[in-house]
């Protein structure tokens, strides 16, 4: 299959999911899986609860500790995946506890991809009644 066969069928792929006509997600009637429901299911959030801060940054300083990498080589990982001007200085104050500092989207990507793992974005969707949904957690058919 060509280059730009492979493009044509993600595209009618992708065309098919967006306009629900398709069952790539979910064979069954293409609905969300429950965990992608929480924030149409849940409850009110209590005044605080999404009051976070610390706790992701502590989830990160523990992303960090397991992925057994030092705060350069990941810092030198996200500047070269984001083209960046991005430092151990900067990762420094996005995982401190100063608040005025906080780490960009496309930063936080890199670092998940560069320690290997997704639980950041877990902690994120947790207060939401959310989950990640990964490769390994969906089944794709044809």
């Amino acid at each position: 299959m060509s280059r730009e066969e492979e493009k044509n069928k993600l595209r009618g792929i992708l065309a098919e999911i967006v306009s629900g006509t398709g069952n790539r997600i979910n064979p069954e009637e293409n609905k969300l899986p429950p965990q992608s429901q929480g924030l149409i299911n849940s409850d009110p959030l209590a005044v605080g609860s999404l009051d976070i801060a610390m706790g992701f940054r502590q989830c990160l300083r523990r992303a960090i500790a397991a992925s057994g990498k030092d705060l350069y080589e990941i810092a030198g990982e996200i500047d070269r995946l984001t083209k960046s001007d991005f430092t151990k200085n900067t990762l420094d104050k996005c995982i401190s506890n100063n608040f005025t500092y906080g780490i960009h989207a496309e930063w936080l990507t890199a670092f998940c991809y560069v320690v290997g793992t997704v639980e950041p974005f877990q902690y994120l969707l947790e207060p939401l009644g959310s989950n990640v949904v990964t490769k390994a957690n969906v089944r794709v058919t044809n």
